[in-house]
């Protein structure tokens, strides 16, 4: 939790949550472009039916070795009705939380278009547990650096049945 326009006091011994927040508006836009795209090849986007619809995301958290990360670290993620934690894995003093699509079989592209844009366009991904050590110097900046990546895959036809989009999307 930090601050815009300082930097956030801590001290050694400190426990903090660690919160990542994540832009969702890039996959927002990507699912309105797809309806567009779909609905200007034959019809109607609310016909479009879809199947073996999958996505996964996974974010990075590399924390410095001042702020140390459990063992066994856990996480939170802003509630949705969209992707929930697969897992949460630690590498070093890296945290990767894996999301994937809440499970749902969606037949209906609407289905899936209303979903994805009721979701928040920043997804907060908490990491509790995060200790300050005790070789924290005063005054010092720590950043943690973060990176997410994540893919989509899966088949879209018109109600027509004329056209037929297999997608498999990558995000970096």
């Amino acid at each position: 939790n930090t601050e815009h326009d300082a930097a956030m006091d801590v001290n050694a011994d400190d426990d903090l949550t660690f919160t990542g927040r994540l832009d969702v508006t890039s996959i927002k836009q990507k699912i309105d472009s797809m309806a567009n795209n779909l609905a200007d090849q034959g019809g109607n986007a609310d016909g479009i039916q879809t199947k073996d619809i999958e996505s996964t995301f996974t974010a990075k958290l590399s924390f410095p070795n001042e702020l140390m990360v459990p063992d066994t670290p856990t996480a939170r993620l802003t509630d949705n009705k969209l992707f929930k934690i697969k897992s949460v894995t630690k590498t070093g003093n890296t945290v990767a939380v894996t999301m994937e699509l809440i499970n749902k079989n969606y037949t209906m592209f609407k289905d899936l278009r209303a979903d994805v844009t009721a979701v928040p366009d920043i997804l907060n991904v908490d990491v509790p547990g995060i200790k300050v050590a005790d070789t924290v110097q005063d005054d010092a900046l720590y950043t943690v650096k973060g990176e997410v990546s994540g893919t989509f895959t899966g088949t879209a036809t018109t109600s027509s049945g004329n056209h037929i989009r297999k997608y498999n999307f990558s995000w970096i």
